[in-house]
């Protein structure tokens, strides 16, 4: 599964801020998403648990 920086993730399940869809801000040992719905919002996670937890991914190119 190859993720970009830019891309749109959405997430089987929804962050308790109730945000689905993410964008993507930094990859590599640790991929930073940013909230594409509330706007201070950023999560940091390890490339097993986001493969484990992407439902969709669509592409900005």
């Amino acid at each position: 599964m190859k993720i970009n920086i830019s891309d749109i993730v959405t997430l089987k399940k929804p962050h308790p801020s109730k945000t689905e869809k993410w964008e993507v801000i930094r990859v590599g040992v640790i991929y930073k998403l940013k909230s594409l719905s509330v706007e201070n919002l950023i999560i940091e996670l390890k490339p097993k648990i986001l493969e484990k937890s992407i439902k969709t991914i669509e592409s900005r190119e």
